[in-house]
């Protein structure tokens, strides 16, 4: 349980930070709008979670094995999307 809880922390704070920085490498300068917090940016990153939600199958694997899963895709999927969006920043 407390493994879970942790997870949950960690990828809310990557995720938050992951949205600031595309929000300020992105929407910032094409849109000319302000520059958003992390509190503001994992509000609306929950909003978006909360509207495209889908439920998933039962995992009928061991529990290690899914919370190797889950740690695996709540840090990796932000770090390699700030990977990718970083490389094309570069390219603006």
């Amino acid at each position: 349980m407390a493994n879970a809880i942790l997870l949950m922390i960690v990828s809310n704070l990557i995720t938050g930070f992951m949205f600031v920085s595309l929000w300020m490498w992105f929407i910032v300068p094409v849109f000319h709008v302000q520059a958003i917090s992390v509190p503001q940016a994992l509000g609306i990153a929950i909003t978006i979670r909360f509207l495209t939600w889908v439920r998933s199958e039962p995992d009928s694997r061991p529990f290690g094995e899914q919370m190797f899963d889950m740690w695996v895709w709540a840090i990796g999927h932000p770090v390699l999307t700030l990977i990718f969006a970083l490389i094309y920043r570069m390219f603006l």
